[in-house]
This record gives C-alpha cells, sequence and structure tokens, in this order.
C-alpha cells in the first residue's frame, strides 16, 4: 500500500499535470482552478490543501513543465544512434523543446508576470533555473561531439536557445509552418561553419 506522504505527491502530481492540460488547452485567459479540478477528478478544498493560491499553482505548473522538456531532451539524446548525433539532429531535439505546446502555453504565464508581481516573484527563479539548465545541458551533449573552444560553443548554444524562442513565442500570432525547419537548417549550416564536430565516440 502506498505511504501517506506517497498519496500525497501522487495527489499533488495530479493536480499539477490537470493544471498543465488546462493551460494548454485553454490558455491563461480560460485558466480556472474549477477547470483543474475537473480534470483531476478532485474537489475544490483538495485543491487548496496543495495550493493556497492559483498563483501557487501556476508557478508549480510552470516547473512540471520545464522538468519535463528537459527530461524529454536528455531522453531524446540519449535515444540517438551515434550516427545520427549531428548539428542537425542535436538542433532538432532543441527546436522540439521550444516548440512544445506546453512551453507555449508556460510564455502566456510570462506575459502576464510582466504586470502580475507576485506571479513574476514566483516564476522568475524557476526561469532563470530553467534557461540555466537546459543551456548547460545543450553545451555538455555539444561538447562530447565537437572541437571547439568552451566559449565557442556557449555562444552557439545561446544563440540557438534565443532563436528558437524569439520563432516559439511568434508562432501563436503568425505560423509559418516551415519556420521551426528553416531555422534549424540555418544554425546547423552555421555551427559547422565555426565548430568542428565529430562522431560520438
Amino acid at each position: 500500500m502506498a505511504t501517506q506522504a506517497e498519496r500525497r505527491e501522487s495527489t499533488r502530481a495530479a493536480f499539477i499535470q490537470a493544471a498543465a492540460d488546462s493551460l494548454r488547452k485553454n490558455g491563461l485567459s480560460g485558466f480556472t482552478t474549477s477547470d483543474v479540478v475537473r480534470r483531476a477528478g478532485m474537489s475544490n478544498g483538495a485543491l487548496f490543501r496543495y495550493f493556497a493560491t492559483r498563483t501557487d499553482l501556476l508557478s508549480a505548473t510552470v516547473q512540471f513543465v520545464f522538468a519535463r522538456l528537459r527530461d524529454e531532451y536528455a531522453e531524446r539524446y540519449v535515444a540517438l544512434a551515434s550516427t545520427e548525433v549531428t548539428p542537425q539532429s542535436l538542433l532538432t531535439l532543441l527546436w522540439n523543446v521550444y516548440d512544445d505546446p506546453y512551453l507555449a502555453a508556460v510564455y502566456e504565464v510570462y506575459g502576464a508576470a510582466r504586470t502580475d508581481e507576485a506571479l513574476r516573484a514566483a516564476i522568475d527563479p524557476m526561469i532563470r533555473e530553467h534557461v540555466e539548465i537546459i543551456h548547460q545541458l545543450a553545451h555538455d551533449i555539444v561538447t562530447l561531439v565537437a572541437d571547439a573552444e568552451d566559449d565557442v560553443i556557449r555562444e552557439m548554444v545561446w544563440v540557438a536557445a534565443l532563436s528558437m524562442q524569439g520563432l516559439a513565442l511568434s508562432r501563436p500570432v503568425y505560423v509559418d509552418p516551415y519556420g521551426g525547419e528553416q531555422l534549424v537548417d540555418t544554425l546547423a549550416r552555421l555551427s559547422e561553419r565555426v565548430i568542428d564536430f565529430r562522431p560520438p565516440s
């Protein structure tokens, strides 16, 4: 039988998954605790035992989405065969992170935090941590398959990540079906000019 701590964690996780699904489906303007409760199949009282405010729930949801995307990025890299590890494939993996529909929903939370001080204070540390971790993860992976100065690799990862974030932010308004593919191709050509890639050992 599950312990009380395990049941509590399972309930909390169910609320966060329901919140992520609600945010993805309805956007921030349609995000309500009543919808989260309905999706989780639980009560309002139970929700507020875990999350005292809507802001607490949103910040936990942002953290959950970030962690899932980082885990998926690492897992997809590990699943690549050595012959598949190329600038194109690594950049495609990174674009998959930035083009994720759950992250698109999180970007709406970013926008709201511009004028909501409590929300900004809640998610700012998570955003900083996520950016640092995803950049470090990408940097560490590229280092395994490239001969270049550390600062060159770091700068290329930074350029790639910011370019992809910029494109991802525009997609809900202006949808270019080839935008992501073209950006990956461009970044792959650029990276091959400045970094000497080698097959992983």
